[in-house]
């Protein structure tokens, strides 16, 4: 299988590499497939502003706008497919089969997302459980948070991260 080559950061929508790069290795033989960029304070502290800034901008995006996001997404993946399942095999040692099962799924949950936006809206539940309330209904509406962090799992890296995007 041919190697991942070098692997920058993606900061800001753009690549940017740094200094500091570590090797990959595939598991089975330990031969190097790859380098990737390592985040210093100076990437992560980039990453967190564009990080907020998007955040601004993305928090007033109409549900069409989200929805349509997520399916360029899905679609994005499934045209890197080939790219993704080499990169999934080499790091991890992950059969191509199960590789080609997570894949698919990323594909799935991103398609999946797209579509249950358009269901996402305020929802009326009951709230007269309390005697001093009889008759009383309140509102849930789901809005976004702001910026995350999370950590992706070597056993499924991509389909993990799927789940918490």
């Amino acid at each position: 299988m041919e190697p991942i080559g070098h692997q920058r950061l993606f900061i800001d929508g753009k690549f940017v590499d740094s200094s500091d790069r570590y090797e990959i290795r595939y598991p089975y033989d330990e031969h190097v497939v790859g380098t990737v960029a390592r985040a210093g304070e100076t990437e992560l502290e980039a990453a967190l502003v564009s990080s907020a800034t998007a955040f601004v901008k993305a928090r007033r995006l109409s549900r069409a706008a989200r929805a349509s996001a997520l399916r360029h997404i899905s679609r994005g993946i499934a045209e890197r497919r080939f790219e993704i399942e080499r990169a999934i095999v080499l790091c991890t040692g992950k059969p191509i089969d199960y590789t080609r099962g997570e894949v698919n799924r990323a594909i799935s949950v991103f398609a999946l997302a797209a579509e249950e936006i358009a269901r996402f809206g305020g929802t009326y539940e009951p709230l007269d459980f309390d005697p001093l309330c009889p008759n009383t209904r309140g509102i849930v509406e789901r809005f976004p948070l702001g910026t995350i962090a999370a950590i992706g799992p070597f056993n499924f890296p991509l389909n993990l991260l799927a789940h918490k995007i």
